[in-house]
């Protein structure tokens, strides 16, 4: 039986920002959430999660093309390389207003 992997929790501040750089977005807009780890090299991947819940996207850039209802919520992400990881980012609530709440 082999041992478990060990993975090395770093203390390198990630953030998370979103483009465009305001947390209210409409159905059908493009929005591009970015993680930022500092001191990193280009050997990170990413782990991306929406309310707590794990997302499949592994790249820096996490961009929604059509911005839909479900994709409301809390993001929050962290970098990962070989058996290195960081902390959570700061989480950034995203909330998606429909056409109707533009003529409110």
């Amino acid at each position: 039986m082999s041992d478990p992997p060990v993975c090395f929790l770093l203390s390198n501040t990630v953030s998370l920002t979103l483009d465009p750089n305001w947390p209210e977005v409409f159905v059908g807009e493009t929005l591009t959430l970015r993680c930022e780890v500092e001191g990193s090299g280009d050997d990170w991947t990413y782990d991306w999660r929406r309310n707590n819940e794990l997302l499949t996207k592994r790249t820096r850039e996490n961009t929604v093309s059509y911005v839909t209802e479900s994709d409301r919520g809390d993001y929050s992400c962290r970098g990962v390389s070989s058996y290195l990881m960081t902390q959570w980012s700061n989480t950034t609530t995203v909330n998606v207003l429909s056409e109707s709440d533009y003529y409110k």
